[in-house]
């Protein structure tokens, strides 16, 4: 029934969108839960959270070698973690939500279509920076937790005032 929307006599891609327009909502009329469980499923392939597969099969088509889609899931899954870390930050939460928005209306917007890295890859970079703050605020754990070490200057100032090795 669909190929019969491409077949038609004097078909452009105006008349083929209508009909599979038309098609569409008539699906969706007669299953409603469809809509739900397509946003379920493109959410899991968004986050690549269905493992490589789907990224192996549609880089054949994109021109992309799979060991790069294959290696763009396992790094997507390391900054995840990152972005999670990210999120109870101080910084994330001082940021306008705004900024956080950004990848909000890029999710609502491919969910219900498709969900495919390449749809997800405008929000990269918020999620790059979510990342970035978990990083920043480990780097400043681990120096707070850090000894402070004298510096040479102030060592040497010690020991002129008789303060050094007064042990």
């Amino acid at each position: 029934q669909m190929l019969g929307a491409f077949n038609q006599p004097g078909a452009n891609e105006a008349s083929v969108s209508g009909v599979l327009t038309h098609q569409a909502l008539h699906y969706i009329h007669q299953h409603p839960g469809s809509v739900a469980t397509t946003v379920y499923w493109n959410t899991l392939r968004l986050l690549n959270l269905t493992g490589a597969g789907v990224e192996r099969d549609f880089a054949r088509g994109e021109g992309y070698p799979i060991w790069l889609a294959e290696l763009s899931v396992y790094s997507f899954w390391a900054l995840g973690l990152l972005c999670v870390a990210g999120l109870r930050s101080a910084a994330a939460r001082r940021a306008p939500l705004a900024l956080w928005g950004c990848p909000l209306v890029i999710y609502l917007s491919t969910v219900p279509l498709l969900g495919l890295t390449r749809y997800r890859s405008p929000a990269d970079p918020f999620l790059i920076m979510l990342a970035a703050l978990a990083v920043l605020a480990g780097w400043d754990r681990l120096a707070r937790n850090r000894p402070v070490r004298e510096t040479s200057a102030s060592a040497v100032s010690s020991r002129k005032n008789g303060s050094a090795g007064a042990r």
